[in-house]
């Protein structure tokens, strides 16, 4: 679809059609904007919900509809002039696996050097970088989070949980509940409590989240350092707040 139509897509009020063509596009392309793509299909899918079970005012709908597609507008506006051959392809399976195993092996490698040289602020630093490129795959390619469901590489959930911190999902519930009873390593537990907490934050959750929410915390729990309790602390007291269970 050439940007002309997608200007007249968005210009018709074609949001849901216009948002489809965007995330088939940055499926298969890398762009600057992906992201920002997901977490607007994300948020008009949560308005039409509301909408539709009759929880929004139409005032706050019609606000938050044209605040969606101002979004839409401004990044078919950045597109003009650019043409699908300006954006590189995406990388196949293949190509992913084998980026996401290397980036596994440096983390790995990294836990070792940390535990021979304790509370080094490098170690952390490189785990954190590790984790915001593997989270960015992630993103890039959400279908991948399935592969490894279950899985018990602390790079690998550590990224996945990166992930869905910076693009909060009710699909991360399912993936931490998979590898929740894993024994993990202090700086994963963080990652996994800081996504639950955005999680929790987006105003996404459903009738009986928080008790599996709170199950995963629970879990987390044992053996673990004292600041990494004090979060799961935090986020079980937001999760009791917003769920009114206080």
């Amino acid at each position: 679809m050439t940007h002309q139509q997608l200007m007249t897509l968005i210009s018709q009020g074609e949001i849901e059609k216009t948002i489809s063509v965007l995330l088939d596009f940055v499926g298969s392309h890398y762009a600057r904007f992906a992201t920002d793509i997901y977490l607007i299909s994300g948020r008009f899918n949560q308005v039409e919900k509301e909408r539709r079970q009759n929880t929004i005012p139409s005032g706050d709908y019609r606000i938050e509809i044209n605040s969606i597609q101002k979004s839409l507008m401004d990044i078919i506006v950045s597109m003009e002039g650019l043409n699908e051959g300006s954006f590189k392809r995406k990388k196949n399976d293949v190509e992913i696996l084998a980026q996401i195993k290397e980036l596994e092996n440096r983390f790995d490698l990294c836990r070792k050097k940390a535990k021979a040289i304790e509370k080094n602020p490098t170690r952390l630093r490189e785990k954190n970088e590790i984790s915001r490129e593997l989270s960015q795959i992630f993103i890039d390619h959400p279908e991948m989070i399935q592969k490894f469901f279950g899985a018990n590489s602390e790079g690998v959930i550590s990224g996945i949980a990166n992930r869905y911190k910076r693009l909060p999902e009710l699909s991360g519930i399912d993936y931490f509940e998979s590898i929740s009873k894993i024994d993990l390593g202090n700086f994963t537990k963080c990652c996994i409590v800081n996504a639950l907490a955005e999680i929790l934050y987006s105003g996404q959750l459903r009738t009986g989240d928080d008790g599996r929410i709170s199950k995963i915390l629970d879990e987390l729990f044992p053996n673990s350092y004292q600041t990494v309790r004090l979060s799961i602390t935090r986020v079980s007291a937001e999760l009791d707040y917003f769920s009114g269970n206080i």
